[in-house]
C-alpha cells in the first residue's frame, strides 16, 4: 500500500469485484468488496476527497449487495470527510447525504431518511437552479 493510497486500492478493488460480477463470479466479486470493507475500516487514512469518493463508490456496491449497515457507515464517514474537506452546504455532501436516506429507507427507517431528505433538497435544488443557469 505503500505506493498507492487506500483510495486507489479501495477503488481498483470494486472495479474487479464489478467485473467479476459481471462475469457471474459471485464468489470473486463477493471476495473483492470484502478485502475493499476490510481497507477501508482501518481509519487512518488522510481526510481528502479521493478518500471520501473511493467510500462512496464502496457504500454504493454494498448497498447494490443489501449490505445496508455498512452502506450506512461508509456513506457516513464519508459525509464527514466532505463535510470538513468542502462544506455542509456543498452539492457532493447533498448527494451523499440522499443517497445514504435511501440506505435508512431500505431498513425502514422512513423517519430518519425523511429529516436527512429535508437537510439536503434545499441544498440540491440550490445546485440544480445554479447548473440550469449556466446551461
Amino acid at each position: 500500500m505503500a505506493k498507492y493510497g487506500r483510495a486507489q486500492i479501495i477503488n481498483a478493488l470494486l472495479i474487479g469485484a464489478r467485473h467479476a460480477e459481471e462475469q457471474g463470479d459471485s464468489v470473486e466479486s463477493k471476495n473483492l468488496l470484502e478485502q475493499a470493507i476490510s481497507i477501508a475500516r482501518y481509519k487512518n487514512e488522510p481526510s481528502n476527497a479521493a478518500y471520501a469518493g473511493a467510500l462512496i463508490r464502496l457504500a454504493d456496491s454494498c448497498a447494490e449487495r443489501t449490505l445496508y449497515s455498512e452502506a450506512e457507515q461508509f456513506y457516513e464517514d464519508a459525509i464527514a470527510i466532505l463535510e470538513s474537506v468542502l462544506s455542509c452546504d456543498h452539492a457532493s455532501v447533498a448527494i451523499a447525504y440522499r443517497n445514504l436516506s435511501e440506505i435508512l429507507k431500505s431498513q425502514g427507517r422512513q423517519a430518519e431518511a425523511n429529516n436527512m431528505i429535508r437537510h439536503c433538497q434545499p441544498i440540491l435544488d440550490r445546485f440544480f437552479q445554479f447548473a440550469k443557469s449556466v446551461n
